[in-house]
């Protein structure tokens, strides 16, 4: 009878020690889904701020093909009223010509 209640207890042993093992792999179980957990919140809070960058970048740029743009229609705005003066003075005054070289 000694061997039966001896065989009992190492089956209750066995058994005590398959759950502390079960507890501690629930444990380790949890604490890698915690950590999943916060990576998938680490990863929306990027993808939120990656979409804020592009709406920054993108209005960098239109501002800078405007500011482009408008240098550029000032600078013939520019030419083109020099062109208009030019013609202007040539209109309301005698045509002055440059003395060549002298000829022998």
């Amino acid at each position: 009878m000694s061997g039966t209640i001896g065989n009992l207890l190492k089956l209750v042993r066995s058994v005590d020690r398959a759950f502390e093992v079960q507890e501690k792999h629930g444990a380790a179980i949890q604490k890698l889904t915690d950590g999943i957990a916060a990576l998938e919140k680490r990863v929306t809070a990027l993808e939120m701020r990656e979409e804020v960058v592009i709406a920054r970048c993108e209005g960098a740029a239109a501002a800078s093909a405007t500011s482009a743009a408008a240098v550029a229609m000032a600078d013939l705005a520019r030419r083109l009223g020099a062109m208009e003066e030019r013609g202007r003075l040539g209109r309301d005054a005698p045509v002055q010509r440059l003395s060549g070289p002298a000829e022998d």
